[in-house]
């Protein structure tokens, strides 16, 4: 899951320069990962691991 997360991360800083949203409390890479993650190991429910991340 590290790799996963470092993988997109540094794809997503070198192609994408600007924030979308300064309010935002998650990374790009954090919902990416959480996206490909949900879909391999919770059979597509993407809200399971997003959990302590959304309080």
């Amino acid at each position: 899951m590290l790799a996963i997360y470092g993988f997109i991360d540094d794809l997503l800083k070198k192609t994408q320069t600007i924030s979308i949203d300064k309010r935002r409390k998650l990374s790009g890479a954090q919902v990416i990962t959480t996206l490909i993650i949900s879909a391999k190991y919770f059979y597509g429910n993407r809200h399971t691991p997003c959990l302590p991340y959304c309080t």
